[in-house]
This record gives structure tokens, sequence and C-alpha cells, in this order.
């Protein structure tokens, strides 16, 4: 009897283990756009096989990403999963199978590989609209690289107020970032918390970023992200027609109409060029 009991208890402390690690390797899916290193500005669309083109946020480019407990993944885009058979040909949309050619594991480096033992690859490394995005041989370039974007908003006019993103008007994959030294700078959009900026449109308000505000050090120098104080360096106006203009009377301006990423923004004179005006993105 006893070691009936005893064999009962270890049958139930085994079942409780058991139970506690499948809850702890259940993971939620997440959609995102897939992003190639070589060509940041375009995503992986799924309208037909597997190709580059500009990200517009329609379904064809949202890829639900799910986790396995072993750490592989499944890619859906809708109910269908996506799928790579042989070298050199292109991605697909395909009924979900419990096959190897639909599984795939997703490395700190970016790499996508699939059971197969091929990788996600942007053909021949081109970078425009258009490439097939294929299954090819691992090599660890950077046309294998893949990185996980968030979903672009919608864009909408100045005037809705809340939190946007901020894209000049003349490099419009960049986005305003307000660095982690508190610098403003252009770089890749990829929506994080540091490039999403609260203000209130057409009047003058504080633009909010990183628990900091955007502050004009003089009119005609790097713009900082400081503790929020309400001064006139800080005041800023948000008009319709993309310009964002300090109290002082300059505008924000992003040095030389440079489109690098690290390439600084200033407070500068209000000239009306391309580099002076911002999308608001919601």
């Amino acid at each position: 009897m006893l070691r009936a009991v005893k064999h009962c208890s270890l049958t139930a402390f085994a079942l409780l283990s058991w139970l506690g690690t499948a809850q702890a390797t259940l993971y939620p899916a997440e959609t995102k756009n897939l992003r190639p290193d070589s060509a940041r500005s375009l995503c992986m669309d799924l309208s037909g096989d597997a190709k580059l083109a500009k990200c517009n946020g329609s379904n064809a480019q949202k890829i639900t990403l799910e986790r396995r407990e072993n750490g592989e993944r499944r890619m859906r885009v809708g109910s269908q999963c996506l799928e790579g058979n042989r070298e050199g040909e292109a991605l697909f949309l395909a009924p979900c199978r419990n096959v190897v050619t639909q599984t795939w594991t997703y490395n700190n480096t970016g790499r996508i590989k699939n059971g197969n033992g091929l990788c996600v690859d942007v053909e021949q490394n081109r970078k425009t609209a258009g490439t097939p995005v294929i299954t090819y041989r691992c090599n660890g370039t950077i046309n294998q690289r893949w990185a996980r974007y968030d979903l672009p908003k919608p864009e909408t006019p100045a005037g809705a107020g809340g939190s946007a993103i901020l894209r000049p008007a003349h490099a419009r994959d960049k986005c305003l970032d307000a660095t982690a030294q508190g610098e403003l700078i252009l770089w890749t959009c990829h929506h994080g918390r540091n490039q999403q900026f609260v203000f209130r449109d057409n009047q003058k308000t504080m633009i909010r970023v990183n628990a900091g505000c955007l502050t004009a050090i003089r009119q005609d120098g790097p713009v900082y992200i400081k503790s929020c104080a309400g001064g006139a360096r800080q005041m800023w106006t948000v008009e319709k027609s993309g310009r964002i203009v300090n109290a002082s009377g300059a505008c924000l301006d992003v040095r030389m109409a440079a489109n690098a990423n690290g390439t600084p923004v200033l407070s500068y004179k209000c000239t009306g060029q391309p580099n002076q005006r911002f999308l608001v993105i919601r």
C-alpha cells in the first residue's frame, strides 16, 4: 500500500512538473514586418511568391511568427504558412503542415533557416523592389540577415495629436531618433520608443520623447533631449506644412539634407527645404 501511494505521489509530482514546464514553454505569437539588413527600407512581401517590396502595411507583409518550445518557428501570413522547398526557389505560402520546409529557426544574427538547412536569402543581394526572396545555402552574408520590425502605423496629416513618428520629407525611409546620449539624429525607422514623439499640433507645444523634451540649445546648433522645463527653448509649433518651428523662430533641420544614419538634427534658420519638413505618422 505504501509503495502504491509513493508511486501515485511521484506520478502526481511528475505530472505537475510537466504541466509547469508546458506552461513555461508557451510563447505568444508576434506579427512583424521582416526586412533584410541589406535593404532595410524594403519588406518581405507575400502577395505572390516572396519578394521585396516597399513597406506599405498591407496584409501580405504582416508575418506572424509562432515560436515553439524547442525554439523553432512557423511563419504565417493569414492562415497560410511560409514554405521553402528547394535551393534558389522563391518562398511561397501553402496550407500549414508539420513539415521541415515550413519549420524555421531565427537566431540572434537575424539568420532564418528552415528544416532543410537552407536560409532565407535576397536573390543576388539586390536592393530593389521586386527582387525574389529565396532559400539558399547559408553563407552568413548581409542579404541573409533579417530584422523584425513593428508594423508601420498609417500615415495621417498633422492635427490629430498624440504619439507619432517624424519622417523628413527628403528621406522618407528614415525617422527622427533620440539616442541614449540625448542627441536627436536621423535613423532607419523601427517605430521603437525612442522614435515616438508626443506633442500637440498647430500650437506651441513641448515635444516629448524618452521621458525628456526636444531642446534647442541655440538657434543654429544641435537639438538635444533634456528634462522638460517648459522654457522657450523647448517650445515648438508643428505646422500643417510639416515645418517644426522653435519659439526662437528657427526650424528643425536635418543637417546638410543628408540621409545617412546618425545625421544630426539641428535648429536652423527656416529655408522651406524638404530637410525642414516632416511627415507626421501616427
